[in-house]
């Protein structure tokens, strides 16, 4: 059974050089846990790599061989294993083939008749060169399951809105950055006394970092949720609250901005009161019209003490009320910024009856490069009934 984890292949035609080749590199072979696999025949190097490409990090060639030159077989390896350094071994009368070889993807060219010294240092640098790829790849590999994790705890701890017979009816549709699987977009709900209590906050970047903000925030709605049964229920207080609570909470840490809408909903009365740090919208599709409304405050985390208001509308039977993250309809990947009357030409285009918010994203999304969002994304919709 082989012992070694590592392999080098070298193909030639000539059984001296093959010999040579592997005798001049034994002791650092040796030393090193490599194994050297020689081939007179291009196909059977193929062979070889088709059922042993893991450990595989090096295949030198010679450039003139019957069957398949060296730079066919070297172009056919890059193909099927990309990760494979690939050498080229030629004379210097050779120069003039040269150039196919460089569609070839080679990394190196090694002149007969070769310095010992040089190619055991030239071997030296894609051994290396392969350790430090599957460090890379190690290291990607936990990095993506600390975001798997990240946004598994997180999807636990954002609670969804629940829709109230009868009364409301909610719908939602997150969705984190590409390949990202946790993001800086925060949501909250509860239902106090009479009162529907809606929050959707975008806080800067993401990643873990954001994710983490968005679980500072989580914790600080918790801590205020219990002083607000049996009080009339400000939006502006919450917002004050949160922000200064967050201000302390990361006082060492900058560059943290949340833009977020805190919206009560009477179903008693049918009146919307709402709070905005940052610049957000509300849209409220009614009876085949969009309305809007805006209340710009200080973002989370900008400024102590910052001060917010309220506004409230009346809302009516078969209101559809419709909040986003940024995310939605600005990109700057892809140069996109929907101003607020595309938005509402959008939305006016869509049939909003079953899962509203997921036939805003689709819609939306065939406006971004390439289809693809590339900024976390929710959306919260609100249908009275």
């Amino acid at each position: 059974m082989k012992t070694t984890v590592k392999d080098i292949v070298i193909i030639d035609d000539e059984e001296k050089i093959l010999k040579s080749l592997k005798r001049e590199l034994e002791p650092w072979t040796i030393q090193n846990r490599v194994n050297i696999e020689t081939f007179t025949s291009g196909n059977d190097a193929l062979d070889f790599l088709h059922k042993n490409s893991k450990s595989v990090f090096l295949v030198i060639s010679d450039l003139r061989m019957p069957l398949i030159s060296g730079p066919e077989l070297l172009s056919e390896i890059s193909k099927l294993y990309p990760d494979i350094q690939l050498y080229l071994l030629t004379a210097y009368s050779d120069i003039s083939e040269i150039q196919n070889a460089i569609k070839a993807s080679i990394s190196r060219l090694i002149f007969k008749p070769w310095d010992a010294l040089t190619l055991q240092q030239d071997i030296e640098q894609a051994f290396k060169g392969n350790i430090l790829l599957e460090q890379n790849r190690k290291l990607e590999k936990e990095r993506a399951e600390s975001l798997r994790i990240a946004g598994e705890f997180q999807r636990k701890l954002l609670t969804s809105p629940v829709s109230i017979p009868g009364k409301i009816i909610f719908d939602l549709k997150s969705h984190p950055a590409k390949d990202i699987e946790c993001g800086g977009d925060f949501y909250d709900y509860c239902k106090i006394d009479n009162n529907a209590l809606l929050m959707l906050g975008d806080v800067s970047g993401f990643g873990i970092k954001s994710a983490f903000i968005t679980a500072m925030l989580k914790v600080l709605c918790s801590a205020n949720k219990s002083s607000l049964h049996g009080k009339e229920i400000d939006p502006s207080e919450i917002m004050s609250y949160l922000n200064d609570g967050l201000i302390k909470s990361l006082d060492t840490v900058k560059d943290v901005l949340v833009t977020q809408n805190i919206i009560k909903i009477d179903l008693e009365h049918n009146i919307l009161t709402f709070s905005t740090a940052g610049n957000l919208t509300i849209y409220i599709l009614r009876e085949g019209n969009i309305l809007t409304y805006e209340n710009n405050g200080p973002a989370l985390g900008f400024i102590n003490g910052g001060e917010y208001e309220n506004k409230s509308f009346d809302i009516q039977r078969d209101d559809l009320i419709i909040i986003f993250t940024n995310g939605l309809v600005k990109s700057e990947k892809s140069k996109l910024s929907l101003d607020r009357n595309k938005i509402r030409s959008i939305l006016l285009s869509l049939k909003l009856d079953l899962k509203p918010s997921n036939a805003i994203f689709e819609a939306i999304k065939k406006h971004h490069l390439y289809n693809e969002f590339t900024d976390d994304v929710t959306i919260i919709t609100a249908r009275i009934v």
